[in-house]
């Protein structure tokens, strides 16, 4: 209402910007709330002890691929 034309540009940003900033939000906070709150799970194996498996922490990174970062393979782009 400023009277101030607003560009095409400028406008897909404003309507970006809450789900970036929710994005961020997830990465930066959310992420690890989400991770606090996964109980342990109890297995019991065959000879009668109890296997308990836990997740502590969550890294968001890029895509890979372990055989191609040991040389066994060509490095594969990823893609979303």
């Amino acid at each position: 209402a400023s009277g101030m034309a607003t560009s095409p540009d400028e406008k897909r940003k404003q309507l970006l910007r809450p789900h970036i900033d929710s994005f961020d939000w997830f990465l930066q906070t959310g992420i690890g709330e989400c991770v606090k709150s996964l109980p342990p799970i109890e297995i019991a194996a065959e000879n009668g002890k109890i296997v308990r498996i836990w997740v502590e922490s969550v890294m968001v990174g890029t895509p890979s691929d372990d055989a191609a970062r040991a040389g066994t393979i060509s490095e594969r782009k990823y893609y979303p």
